[in-house]
């Protein structure tokens, strides 16, 4: 009986834990929604060129760094294509990116607490994941 009534308990905290966590990504992506809403996004695209294969990386690890230094908002995402001129011999690297920008009547103190309300939540789902993960543990022992 004993057993029964901790299973049982055991269920519904992990059924409280599951509806909890529910709610928190819904508000995740309520705040996702928030900050989101304060930024203006820019494709763009740059072309860099070498002629060796090492100072080609050497331009995109300064790029990263130049990016970094900007303290550009958002992250950058970059896909790159990597080509070889036949007739030059030199290399090209075609990075393409996004960058973020604030929308005219937003400030940068306003969209970093949107983002620290986010990432608490996050955090917090992150942390009711591991617990429920824990529960199931609890529950396979039994089957």
């Amino acid at each position: 009986m004993k057993l029964l009534s901790l299973w049982n308990s055991a269920r519904e905290r992990r059924k409280e834990l599951q509806d909890r966590l529910w709610h928190l990504k819904v508000e995740e992506m309520r705040l996702r929604f928030e900050w989101d809403k304060m930024l203006i996004r820019r494709n763009s695209v740059t072309v860099l060129s070498s002629k060796t294969e090492e100072g080609l990386s050497l331009k995109y690890e300064e790029f990263q760094k130049l990016c970094l230094a900007e303290k550009r908002l958002g992250s950058i995402d970059s896909i790159k294509d990597k080509r070889t001129s036949k007739a030059s011999g030199m290399y090209y690297l075609f990075v393409y990116y996004c960058d973020f920008d604030l929308i005219t009547g937003y400030s940068l103190s306003e969209y970093n607490e949107a983002i620290r309300r986010y990432d608490n939540k996050s955090g917090e789902i992150v942390r009711l994941q591991e617990e429920l993960d824990r529960k199931k543990g609890f529950f396979q022992r039994f089957f």
